[in-house]
């Protein structure tokens, strides 16, 4: 499907169109650990769903769900922890329509305006035109980080 004008693909876990679902695996050191993003000029504690993207994620998937087969479908996703011994599972749904949660809705709509603005850039550095923009802690960032820069200890986020 296409979002901003770009065609993108998506790879789906398990996608059932009969009762108009998806599903999406993912696994995280702990469930319930806190994460931090950058919001503005502030550090926002949130979960591990918002920090690593995965509000996008689902709702890009929605989004060409729709576009292809013309059926609305709830995101789900099954987490499993890293934690050991014994591992912690989620089972999360990315109900819109739940009048209990108005925030999902809220979420999933700001993060496929999201990608629609930022399109323009993810093509540009796909087509190697503009260099990514670096958070600085992903494996990618680490790996690529040569040069690193001398910041205060204070200036660690954890």
């Amino acid at each position: 499907g296409q979002i901003g004008g770009y065609w993108w693909k998506g790879k789906i876990d398990s996608l059932n169109l009969e009762d108009r679902y998806f599903c999406d695996l993912k696994t995280t050191k702990d469930i319930h650990a806190a994460n931090w993003i950058k919001q503005g000029d502030r550090n926002v504690k949130t979960n591990f769903v918002e920090a690593y993207g995965y509000y996008m994620q689902m709702a890009i998937y929605r989004e060409l769900i729709r576009q292809t087969f013309d059926i609305d479908c709830i995101p789900l996703m099954f987490v499993i922890s890293k934690q050991q011994p014994i591992p912690e599972v989620a089972n999360l749904i990315f109900n819109e329509d739940d009048p209990q949660n108005p925030d999902v809705k809220y979420l999933m709509d700001d993060a496929l305006r999201t990608a629609n603005e930022l399109q323009p850039h993810y093509w540009k550095v796909l087509m190697g035109e503009e260099k990514p923009k670096r958070c600085g802690k992903c494996a990618y960032c680490r790996y690529t980080n040569n040069n690193p820069e001398f910041i205060l200890p204070t200036q660690i986020e954890v």
